[in-house]
């Protein structure tokens, strides 16, 4: 080891040397940079500007200053890969590869080691466990992909990252390029009171041209990219696509085409033929693969997408189709890139791509290795292409020419002349220019406070004062500091209305308190379940060899029989025609395939969110349950609500409107729940009487002191905790089939797949004890949905076949009610692990008979979770329901998913079960 003493000119010379290649003036600038500034570093510069070598310099420091090192990315597919490069530098530095580590919610490599590669939740999860995790002989972190900071999700962890770091711990900031970088510096040196030094470039290593391509389709450009010797190909290109479907759209279009230069196709098929391409989809992509032609995106294998991008690093591949998550992803640069499309959004409301994504995209093209110049292509749309096409023709005879024969010819082009469809929204040359030049994004404070973080902060604190202080040190102007002020106002009254903390003084109209402001007495808390008693997630594994099968699950014991091997059971009947239906948390899953659900989930709706949007827009008068005959809806309205069920929920809705009102979060959802809530609100019977709105407006709170609950919000990480809580207290009622359609809506499938793996409706999967005997009776007294929701109906003005709510629906519509303060869950029901289980667990036949080898990698990555799921729900013990029992179910369905996706997906897998071996519920960890 070399001595700590070593001068910093001496570790930058030796870094400089080491170097596979000089570095360029930028580089060269930013490393020396480094070590003239106390506090740390902020690099600003385009994608593909060499920014690695910049940031590699702090590891190379402490390592040969025997110190240690932390090496920070948003995304877990970025840091396993950033991983495996600081191991090859270690060795090439002189060092062991041992001295890297790795730290991620799933995998642990290790730990112990000096340079530590990790996620951002990991390095704060240390920053504030001093006592186990001390910082003393840490001498710098690295945070790659800085301007991931202005995500709305993660973008709050690393802000207090900074905010909390130890002031001899240097900071190395590499991002792209962003427009408020001064800014950015000195809000840290004003509010945080670290001082870095700014360094900015515009200029790429490998400069790009720009092309719009308006005269040629797709799969023609593309051929004609990849014609000629290597030195004048445009291949290796990312085609980028804007959803799933359209990337295996354009791979079927280069069917024929020539893409692999002499000598590749033999290469090709000697790596093609080391796997095993017979589970789901693989038969197809190989299909594709000898073509040349990659296809990358979240409907993939996991093992799948790895032997792609390995692929197209050994060049290989000619053509990637991809979404555009790989930009924000994994390092695959290329020498071009083609847009083929500048829109996004739902049909109709597609909107021009965001500056900061187009410029991640663009940022691909050229490789500092190997190209000297990058391409990217904007190819016009196919109708305009034709209409350019027909121009041409059109204007190459002359308007005044005198000959019968072209002055025929030029009125048969006239009535042949190609339109634009109607309802199509296009992309222009000029949106393309202007995406070229516009300014990057400002980095902002866009984050809440997530659940979990304001509970771990509230057991570190307890003053109110402290994360106030903490919102007015954000990046954001003077109004937004105030919206964030009242934001946390609004959940800390919540997380007080939920009994997981005692606010002090008392808010105003607190419901079950004594004028001393006491707590609650634990049969009039909301919640009712326990920390487990023992294990967590790691208990869900089997270690007396008990076996689970699907075919023999009390998860599959209910109404809907079991399929046999090549049986399918046929919902057309049931689902809706095309024409009707258009986390908080450190999961194994933060990364580009849940980046890219969020994008998809804004795009099309499914079938449970058209009849909510139905229910929440107040489409059926107020009156429309004064005329219901549905048997189930009058059997609702007919039964009282249990005496326990009402206990668990908070006494009629009351304290949601105690939460709605303290915050003024708005009406109750339809006009008939309004005159439901003012009716109840004026009968008495709530448990504490609501004071004047007003006072709590200007209510202040000092304390916030955590109750025995508040431990059980620790056990959820992938998930919103209160509604995991709320979920749990519901359990004792639902039979299994009903709660395996809980644990699945809470999961969120993105819109696109969703679709695809809808709840049957009650004539094929009928309702359970669940809804029948609580949940229908309880929205409808309240107001919350008519019989005719619950039935199912058709709008007459739209003629429009409405869905009957479904479970998933119906309990989060119930949460709403009790909590209107929590406005970040999402659920999307669907009967995916259920139909699964009915194929006795087999994935591959499963997805075969579904017809869902395209979005296979959506169905593992949900499955994956679910096993995740079980493991956060075997931290706590539901009311009402045997600890063991429940225990034992849970291991059963986690037992069963495991041997359903290692079958197809083994190493994927095991990471998972990594994961949940690992798992335990910690209230000093995030």
């Amino acid at each position: 080891m070399e001595s700590a003493e070593i001068s910093s000119e001496e570790v930058a010379l030796r870094y400089l040397e080491q170097l596979p290649w000089p570095p360029y003036p930028f580089q060269e600038q930013a490393i020396l940079s480094w070590f003239e500034k106390d506090d740390g570093l902020l690099v600003c510069a385009p994608t593909g500007s060499g920014k690695t070598v910049v940031a590699e310099t702090a590891m190379f420091e402490a390592l040969l200053t025997g110190r240690r090192a932390y090496y920070t990315t948003p995304l877990i597919a970025l840091t396993e890969q950033k991983f495996y490069e600081l191991r090859e530098s270690a060795v090439r530095w002189g060092f062991s590869a041992d001295d890297v580590g790795l730290v991620t919610g799933n995998r642990r490599i290790n730990p112990d080691a000096r340079l530590l590669v990790v996620v951002a939740e990991i390095l704060l999860n240390r920053l504030l466990s001093p006592e186990e995790f001390p910082f003393d002989d840490v001498s710098a972190v690295v945070m790659d992909e800085f301007h991931s900071f202005n995500d709305i999700e993660r973008g709050i962890v690393w802000e207090l990252s900074l905010g909390i770091l130890p002031k001899h711990v240097r900071v190395l900031l590499i991002s792209a390029t962003v427009g408020n970088a001064a800014d950015f510096v000195v809000w840290l040196a004003r509010q945080h009171g670290r001082r870095l030094r700014l360094l900015q470039s515009e200029e790429r290593r490998v400069p790009l041209t720009f092309t719009w391509v308006g005269d040629e389709m797709l799969s023609d450009h593309l051929e004609k990219m990849a014609d000629g010797e290597d030195e004048n190909r445009y291949t290796p290109a990312l085609v980028f696509c804007f959803n799933r479907n359209e990337c295996w759209s354009v791979a079927e279009q280069l069917k024929g085409k020539r893409l692999l230069a002499d000598g590749q196709q033999k290469q090709l098929q000697a790596e093609l033929d080391q796997v095993d391409w017979s589970i789901g989809a693989g038969g197809k992509l190989k299909q594709i693969l000898i073509r040349g032609v990659g296809i990358h995106h979240a409907g993939l294998l996991p093992k799948y997408r790895r032997i792609i991008e390995k692929l197209f690093q050994k060049k290989l591949l000619s053509i990637c189709v991809c979404t555009e998550t790989l930009a924000a992803g994994i390092n695959l640069p290329a020498r071009s890139v083609v847009m083929t499309s500048l829109l996004k959004g739902p049909p109709g409301r597609m909107k021009v791509i965001e500056a900061s994504s187009a410029h991640q995209m663009f940022g691909r093209a050229g490789r500092p290795q190997f190209d000297s110049r990058g391409f990217v292509f904007a190819v016009a749309h196919e109708d305009d292409v034709r209409l350019f096409r027909w121009q041409e023709k059109y204007d190459a005879i002359p308007e005044d020419t005198r000959d019968p024969m072209l002055i025929k010819a030029k009125k048969n082009l006239k009535k042949k002349m190609p339109k634009r469809r109607e309802g199509q929204q296009y992309w222009t040359e000029r949106q393309f220019e202007v995406l070229q030049t516009a300014p990057p994004a400002r980095l902002s404070s866009r984050g809440r406070f997530p659940w979990r973080l304001l509970a771990f902060l509230i057991r570190k604190t307890g003053s109110v004062m402290t994360m106030q202080e903490t919102v007015r040190k954000r990046l954001l102007d003077s109004d937004q500091k105030d919206d964030a002020e009242r934001l946390l106002k609004r959940m800390l009254i919540t997380l007080d209305a939920a009994g997981m903390i005692s606010l002090d003084p008392v808010p105003p109209g607190r419901a079950g308190t004594s004028e001393s402001g006491d707590d609650k007495s634990m049969s009039d808390r909301p919640f009712h379940s326990v920390i487990a008693g023992s294990g967590g997630g790691a208990s869900l594994l089997p270690k007396d060899g008990t076996v689970w099968t699907a075919t023999r699950s009390r998860w599959t014991t209910g109404e809907q029989e079991k399929l046999e091997i090549g049986e399918v059971h046929d919902f057309s009947s049931t689902a809706l025609s095309d024409e009707e239906v258009d986390a908080f948390g450190l999961g194994i899953f933060a990364d580009d395939d849940a980046a890219q659900d969020a994008n998809e989930n804004t795009e099309t709706l499914n079938v449970s969110e058209t009849a909510e949007s139905v229910e929440l827009a107040n489409v059926l008068p107020a009156d429309a349950n004064a005329s219901m005959t549905s048997p189930v809806g009058a059997e609702a309205v007919e039964k009282q609500p249990t005496t326990t069920g009402e206990s668990l929920t908070g006494g009629g809705g009351l304290l949601g409107k105690l939460i709605q009102e303290a915050m003024e979060t708005g009406q109750a959802s339809t006009s008939v729940a309004k005159k439901k809530s003012q009716a109840t609100a004026s009968s008495g019977t709530s448990s504490g009487r609501l004071d004047d709105a007003g006072s709590l407006i200007t209510y202040e709170p000092k304390l916030a002191i955590p109750t025995d609950q508040l431990p059980l919000l620790f056990a959820f990480r992938s998930i919103n905790p209160l509604y995991g809580m709320f979920l749990a207290e519901h359990m004792h009622l639902a039979n299994y089939e009903e709660r395996l359609q809980l644990l699945e809506a809470v999961l969120d499938m993105p819109r696109s797949v969703s679709g695809m793996v809808r709840v049957p409706f009650p004539d094929q999967m009928p309702p359970g004890p669940l809804a029948t005997d609580y949940l229908n009776q309880k929205l409808i007294s309240r107001g919350l949905v008519t019989v005719d929701e619950l039935q199912g109906f058709r709008d007459e003005e739209t003629g429009r076949r409405i869905p009957p709510l479904v479970l998933g629906d119906k309990m989060r519509l119930l949460f709403r009610s009790e909590y209107p303060g929590v406005d970040d869950v999402f659920s999307t029901s669907v009967w995916c692990v259920g139909d699964l289980l009915r194929y006795g667990g087999n994935f591959d036949r499963y997805v075969r008979a579904r017809e869902l080898t395209k979005q296979e990698g959506v169905i593992f990555r949900h499955c994956l979770r679910l096993i995740l799921l079980c493991g956060e729900f075997s931290q706590i013990e539901p009311p009402n329901i045997d600890p063991a029992e429940w225990r034992t179910d849970l291991a059963e369905l986690a037992s069963i998913l495991t041997d359903s996706c290692r079958a197809v997906d083994p190493d994927s897998t095991d990471e998972v079960v990594e994961a949940l071996q690992n798992q335990t519920l910690n209230p000093d960890q995030l």
